[in-house]
Order: C-alpha cells, then sequence, then structure tokens
C-alpha cells in the first residue's frame, strides 16, 4: 500500500496489525515507514518511541530515531541518538569474547600491516647471447 502511496490504509493496516499481538514490535516498525513516507515524522518518532519501550536495546530503533533526527536537521537530538548507538554497539562488542577466527584474523591484519622488511634489490641476469 505504501508504493501505492495510500498511505492512510497502510497505517491503518499496521495500527490493526500492532494491536493484534501488543508485544510484537514489527508492525510498528512497518508503521514508523508508513509515517515516514507520508511526511508525518512527528507521529514516526512517538512509535518509535513505543518501540524503544519495548525492546530498550533496539539498534535498529534508534538508528531510525537518529536519522528522522537528522532528515529534520535537529543535529543535538542526532548526536544523542548517535551516542546511545555507539553505547549499545561498545556494550554488545565487549560483551563478546573473540573467537578462534577473530583471533586468527586480528594476528594476521596486524601482520599485513606491519611494514615488510626491507629487500635489497638485485640487478637482473645479463642475457645470454
Amino acid at each position: 500500500m505504501r508504493a501505492q502511496e495510500r498511505y492512510d490504509d497502510a497505517i491503518e493496516y499496521h495500527r490493526k496489525a500492532h494491536h493484534l499481538k501488543d508485544g510484537d514490535p514489527r508492525p510498528l516498525y512497518a508503521l514508523v515507514e508508513d509515517y515516514e513516507a507520508k511526511g508525518d515524522l512527528e507521529h514516526a518518532r512517538n512509535v518509535l518511541g513505543r518501540i524503544i519501550g519495548l525492546k530498550r536495546d533496539s539498534m535498529a530503533a534508534w538508528r531510525k530515531l537518529r536519522w528522522l533526527h537528522m532528515k529534520e536537521r535537529n543535529w543535538a537530538k542526532a548526536l544523542s541518538a548517535h551516542h546511545r548507538v555507539e553505547k549499545r554497539l561498545n556494550r554488545s562488542t565487549r560483551a563478546t569474547a573473540p573467537t578462534p577466527v577473530s583471533a586468527w584474523a586480528f594476528a594476521t591484519r596486524s601482520r599485513e600491516t606491519s611494514s615488510p622488511p626491507a629487500r635489497r634489490r638485485t640487478r637482473p641476469a645479463p642475457c645470454a647471447r
């Protein structure tokens, strides 16, 4: 419906879908997209607030909120949302232990970035006639 620019129908559809399953944020994400497509960024932000209320650590919701603030050129709020995204990213990367593959990749990367030993330049062999 959104592709056909029937925004009000899409909004009503996703509202009903959310009421069928109050704890499921997926219809709310679609509702945010509907409001954004319609140009109603205030309602989109309000729905994002409801998503964040359901799933406090939702990276997708925080990123979308940051994008909406940037779209409105509200740089202070966009920066605040960005800091929340960074905080969650840092927390999630610290919580995961390095796997053997990531340890190997880190070791390989550090070897590749270190400067190789200097090579001595040699002259090409003379051509035999």
